[in-house]
């Protein structure tokens, strides 16, 4: 998986199908520097998990699995459950991929 700040394609409103509002029990400044922390530890990670587009099993990850993977290992708090299948949403990548324990 391939992951940098700001790619091309990364926003896209005119496509959104939802969007959350993330809470955190950090304040934003924290927030930002865990999520940064987290993404540069992958970034570094030298045996990243394999890539697929739709993860059918437990050791197969998207970017959907990385992004919600980022956010539990940030502790952003309270993830809604999106309203549409996203597949790999339910198969987060582990937060040791983000440098924090369990």
């Amino acid at each position: 998986m391939t992951n940098n700040y700001n790619r091309e394609y990364d926003v896209k409103l005119d496509i959104k199908v939802q969007m959350f509002n993330l809470s955190t029990s950090l304040d934003l400044n924290q927030r930002i520097d865990s999520l940064m922390m987290c993404h540069d530890y992958y970034h570094n990670y030298d045996n990243k998990p394999a890539y697929t587009w739709i993860p059918m099993r437990a050791e197969r990850y998207n970017s959907n699995s990385y992004a919600v993977g980022l956010l539990d290992a940030a502790k952003i708090d309270d993830l809604e459950e999106p309203a549409y299948r996203v597949p790999g949403y339910e198969n987060k990548l582990p937060a040791i991929y983000f440098g924090v324990d369990e």
